[in-house]
Order: C-alpha cells, then sequence, then structure tokens
C-alpha cells in the first residue's frame, strides 16, 4: 500500500487507519470469518492519498482542513481526483460501509438507517431502495438514479401501419400506446403497452403475506433480440410501470429492487410493508428467512430488516461476506470506530487525541 501525503496538518487529533487485506482471489468478497489475512495500521495527521501498491489502484482519500484556529474536518472521500490518480486508477473501486461495524455506547450493533436510492449489498447480491414511506412523511419516495437509466422515451414513428408484434393489431389508445423499447426492426418493431406489460406480468411469481409482498420473474428480455427490458418507460411526460405491483395505501413500506448481472439469480422485488412494527423481516437463503436470497454467497440468515423509530434499520446476523451500503458522498471521521470496504480490503478509521 502506497501513501501520498500533501500539507501537513498540526492537529490536535490522529486518524487511526488500520487495513486488513484477505489475501485470497475473492471476486470482490471478503470472508470476515478467515484467519488468513494481513494486517497494517497508520496514524494520519494530515491529508493523504491511499492507493495499492502492486497497480497503484486508487483506494481513497483522507482529508484533513482547518476550519478554525481550534477545530478541523476529518472526511473520507473515495470519490477525489487528480492528474495521478486519473493516469493510474481509471476504473474506481466501489467503497462500502460495514454494516456490523456501527456499533452503540454499548458496544452493541446498532444497524444501518436505509434512504432512498441506497445501494444494500448481501454477500456479491445488491438491492436498492427505489421507494420508502415512513410515518414521519406520507410522500413517496422514487425516481432513483437507477431508474433513470430505465427510463425509455417513445420514439415517434411516422410510418403506417404500426402493427403490434404480439396481438397483430394496428389500434392503439392513449392507455395502450406502441412502445419500440428493444432493438428488433421492421414488422417486429412495435409492441402495445398493454400486451407488454401482460407478457412479462405472465412470467412473473407473485406472492404476499402480511408483511411482504414479493415479485419475481426470469424472463424480462425480448424472445427475438434479446434486448432486457425497463422496469419503467416513459410516454408523453409521464412514467409507467411495466412491472405489474401495488403500493400499500397509508402504512409505511420500503421497496428493494434487484440489480446487478447475476445471470443464475432471477430478477425480483421485495415490497416490505410495515403492519406489526414488532416482527423483524430475516433476509438470507434459509427457509426460515422472509425474504430469501439464493445465491451461495448469502449466508442462511445474512441480515434483518426491522421498522424501529421511523426509520427501517438493518442489522447484520455475523454473515460470513457482510451487508454492505455503497457509499454515495464522503463522509465524516469521528471517534465513532467504522469500517469501510474496497474490493479485499477492509478499512478500519477511528478519531482520537
Amino acid at each position: 500500500m502506497e501513501i501520498n501525503q500533501q500539507d501537513i496538518k498540526d492537529t490536535q487529533q490522529i486518524v487511526e487507519l488500520k487495513v486488513v487485506q484477505w489475501n485470497k482471489d475473492s471476486h470482490g468478497l471478503f470472508d470476515y470469518e478467515s484467519k488468513s489475512v494481513d494486517l497494517k495500521q497508520i496514524k494520519i495527521n494530515q491529508t493523504c492519498q491511499i492507493y495499492q501498491l502492486k497497480n497503484s489502484q486508487f483506494l481513497t482519500q483522507i482529508q484533513i482542513e482547518k476550519i478554525n484556529e481550534k477545530i478541523y474536518s476529518y472526511t473520507l472521500n473515495p470519490f477525489y481526483e487528480d492528474t495521478y490518480n486519473k493516469m493510474h486508477s481509471n476504473n474506481k473501486l466501489e467503497q462500502f460501509l460495514i454494516v456490523r461495524s456501527l456499533k452503540n455506547q454499548q458496544n452493541q450493533q446498532k444497524g444501518y438507517s436505509l434512504q432512498i436510492d441506497d445501494v444494500v449489498k448481501f454477500g456479491r447480491i445488491e438491492y436498492q431502495v427505489i421507494q420508502m414511506r415512513t410515518e414521519e412523511s406520507n410522500i413517496i419516495q422514487n425516481q432513483t438514479p437507477y431508474e433513470q437509466l430505465d427510463l425509455i422515451s417513445i420514439k415517434n414513428s411516422n410510418e403506417n401501419p404500426i402493427v403490434c408484434k404480439i396481438c397483430l393489431s394496428e389500434d392503439s389508445t392513449p392507455d395502450n400506446f406502441f412502445t419500440n423499447i428493444c432493438q428488433c426492426k421492421g414488422s417486429c418493431e412495435y409492441a402495445h403497452f398493454q400486451c407488454l406489460k401482460l407478457w412479462i406480468q405472465s412470467n412473473q411469481k407473485y406472492k404476499s403475506n402480511n408483511s411482504m409482498i414479493y415479485i419475481q420473474w426470469k424472463k424480462n428480455r425480448c424472445e427475438l433480440c434479446g434486448t432486457e427490458y425497463p422496469k419503467f418507460l416513459r410516454h408523453n411526460n409521464q412514467m409507467y410501470s411495466l412491472i405489474n405491483f401495488d403500493i400499500p395505501d397509508c402504512i409505511p413500506y420500503i421497496i428493494l429492487d434487484s440489480i446487478g448481472n447475476h445471470n443464475k439469480i432471477s430478477k425480483n422485488i421485495f415490497i416490505i410493508q410495515v403492519l406489526n412494527p414488532e416482527i423483524e423481516i430475516k433476509i438470507g437463503r434459509g427457509n426460515q428467512c422472509l425474504l430469501r436470497i439464493a445465491d451461495i454467497s448469502v449466508s442462511r440468515i445474512h441480515s434483518s430488516i426491522k421498522y424501529k423509530d421511523k426509520q427501517f434499520i438493518i442489522s447484520d446476523n455475523n454473515s460470513k461476506f457482510g451487508t454492505l451500503i455503497r457509499l454515495k458522498s464522503s463522509l465524516q471521521i469521528s471517534n465513532e470506530k467504522k469500517q469501510f470496504k474496497l474490493e479485499e480490503l477492509l478499512l478500519h478509521l477511528l478519531l482520537r487525541k
């Protein structure tokens, strides 16, 4: 590991950095049960950038800034860029907060309060919070960055006639307009919105109980050209959903949407609704879990979500590969110990006098 230091600061506090490396080609995973690790400890009192020595891969920046004569700001900034960084780090590593590292004053895990747009990683499987509502606010939050990627504007066409490749009809209505959201051309280019939605719905598995609604589908690609269909599309400045699910009415809920490209894992959406705040939703690949993820990197009981103090709190259950939250912005370093993950590396950060 290499440290590029800048602007020495005479601070009253130092950042204690402990780097733990798992000595295995892990495809981006870190085994928290492994004893075969390398450990390095560093004390930092100045702004620095940290790189991997073997390939000059940028890891993160620890930034120390003077606010006034007595106050300094200590920040973890994984998004720092300079000339050296751009030359040597074309592909930045994603950095994750490790949920199990968040502790209360009794040194017990306190969990993480989920927010809209958060990407949660269970082993190698990722879900994104695309909508949520709490008692504190009745506003349904949506339009996340990942949804924005899935929004498709329907192109107008002067071709005559346009025929739906599913029902072979030339007629359309304001609610059953023609779409061309795949790569098919010619007579197979267009399909009615409702026809396409009905076809996708026929490939869905829908389950529900008092705590959760579960929607799973395997076929979400065009059978002719192989294009993956979006979950949402836009027509005449209105958003339409190709996935048929009901939003719970007037009760707290959170929606988790599977993201990423894992060919063996079916796409799914989990809608967790709070009818009984005492119920804890277990997450894992075991039969005892209400929210099941069928992947070997996910522990049998991996983590859990509970609605507490008007928040959805996720906690880790000492899982093998951890429950992680992808960092979206820089974070303040404090005297509260936190752990972060970059590929096979763990960073432990703590501010001390």
